[in-house]
């Protein structure tokens, strides 16, 4: 199929990540923030998920070959940036890894999709490790929660987190909404970090006072 003209073709976003069939989280949110951007989103499916109200249900990972084929078919549509969530395993991360290698003009933003709110894992733990050594030096942004920078790093203190920053050159948005606490017991203010090699920015607002708080990595990160 023939590309549009680029004087009548929004930009591309490249979304990389896992199905949710309950549309809430994952491609299909990054797929609607991206819309609602004004950007023209393509995807490539890690794995799909069967998830409801409860949690996630059941994972079934796509083989490295099927990620492989439809993220080189999305680069060939030339993607202004190019999102990360949920990436499944170690071989995938690995995929990424490679197919990302050979674009490097191509900013990228992760969101370090690790574990799902209900508890489930959604990457093993030798993912982590090369999300962490080998992925994660390659993006522009990356925007993990506490827990996820927990994972990551083993801490979520600032300085802490900052040395890595330093190190690698990528800010990193530390966010700070998902509290895991009860509604009831929330506070009133929820506080994301911007960490830079030189600054660490404290951005607060107010809370929402929501229960729907599936998707809200996915759909911050896609924006």
């Amino acid at each position: 199929m023939s590309q549009p003209s680029e004087q009548t073709t929004p930009p591309r976003v490249l979304s990389i990540a896992g199905s949710d069939s309950s549309g809430g989280a994952g491609i299909q949110a990054d797929l609607k923030t991206i819309s609602a951007c004004g950007a023209y989103a393509l995807t490539a499916i890690t794995a799909i998920t069967a998830q409801d109200p409860d949690g996630v249900q059941a994972v079934w990972p796509v083989s490295e070959e099927q990620l492989r084929q439809q993220i080189d078919c999305a680069l060939r549509y030339t993607p202004a940036a190019i999102k990360l969530g949920m990436l499944g395993n170690a071989a995938l991360v690995q995929v990424v890894c490679d197919c990302l290698a050979a674009q490097p003009h191509i900013p990228v933003i992760a969101d370090t999709v690790i574990r799902a709110s209900s508890g489930a894992a959604l990457l093993d733990d030798a993912g982590v490790q090369l999300l962490r050594d080998h992925l994660l030096p390659r993006t522009q942004l990356i925007t993990p929660n506490r827990q996820e920078a927990r994972a990551l790093f083993g801490d979520d203190d600032e300085r802490t987190l900052q040395t890595w920053v330093r190190q690698h050159r990528v800010p990193l948005l530390l966010t700070g909404g998902d509290s895991g606490l009860s509604i009831a017991d929330e506070p009133r203010f929820c506080t994301d970090v911007l960490i830079t090699a030189d600054t660490i920015e404290h951005l607060t607002a107010p809370r929402i006072d929501t229960a729907n708080h599936h998707g809200t990595g996915c759909t911050l990160s896609a924006a």
